[in-house]
């Protein structure tokens, strides 16, 4: 049986959220550290949620879930990277020697997701481009 995997969205992370507030986009999945995901294993899906948002706090701009068959079919791997504090903890790589999920992958995950939970009130933040700051100079 396959586990259903969780990842949180920050407010802080614009990009990571289609225009349309109903899809994701691939920077979801575009991390060179892997990509931090949540078990749901023997909790309900509730159970889980709510263990998330206590995480972050006011940070939590959304959540979506995937599966691992979703992992499994994009030829990932994923590695069970249970915490002190999160037993749940896994993360995704491009393959078991922990690379950086490829462009195609990250692409074929952002398409498979589901987003569960969106907080409409919540306003992002603005985080500035390091790059423009430089060149206003």
């Amino acid at each position: 049986m396959y586990d259903t995997l969780y990842r949180g969205i920050k407010r802080s992370q614009p990009s990571f959220i289609r225009p349309d507030g109903r899809s994701v986009t691939s920077a979801l999945f575009k991390d060179a550290n892997g990509v931090s995901v949540d078990r749901k294993m023997e909790r309900t899906e509730d159970e889980a949620l709510e263990k998330m948002k206590k995480y972050f706090e006011k940070r939590l701009k959304g959540i979506v879930s995937l599966s691992e068959m979703d992992v499994e079919k994009v030829n990932a791997y994923l590695l069970p990277a249970p915490t002190k504090n999160n037993l749940y903890h896994a993360e995704i790589y491009k393959n078991s020697n922990k690379e950086m999920l490829s462009n195609l992958q990250q692409l074929q995950l952002a398409d498979r997701c589901r987003l569960i939970f969106y907080d409409n009130e919540m306003a992002w933040t603005k985080v500035e481009n390091p790059i423009k700051s430089v060149a206003k100079g």
